[in-house]
């Protein structure tokens, strides 16, 4: 049975090799780009790579203590095709990033219950003028 999608490196190693003569391996291939580190291709063999578990974890268990928005704003800044050069650095400014989205989206938050607030109290002070209903 054919999965429904699957995705790999644009270097062909997605190229529906698994499949056997005439099966249908995947519906739908996404091609991606690479992952490097150092200036290499991030892979497990060449032992460089780092694991999610690591880039969230907590600093004194031994992680790097990124908040997982940050891996979702270091993902949301290349296209999909495109190769992605990790770094510490790279994460620290996605960290940058979304605390500068968390920052406007507090204020939009308070801004708009301000508003809200005093559209309820002139609502009631329009309504303590208004004279008794017969």
């Amino acid at each position: 049975e054919a999965h429904m999608m699957s995705g790999g490196g644009g270097d062909g190693d997605g190229d529906g090799g698994g499949a056997g003569a005439g099966e249908e391996w995947v519906k739908l291939w996404i091609h991606t780009g690479h992952l490097y580190i150092k200036g290499r291709k991030m892979s497990k063999s060449l032992k460089n790579f780092v694991s999610v578990r690591d880039l969230i974890g907590d600093i004194a268990d031994g992680g790097l203590g990124f908040h997982p928005d940050d891996l979702r704003v270091f993902c949301l800044q290349y296209h999909y095709r495109s190769s992605v050069h990790y770094s510490t650095d790279r994460m620290h400014e996605a960290s940058a990033i979304r605390n500068g989205l968390y920052r406007f989206l507090q204020k939009a938050s308070a801004q708009k219950a301000s508003a809200q607030n005093a559209s309820a109290v002139k609502a009631t002070s329009v309504n303590a003028n208004a004279p008794p209903l017969a």
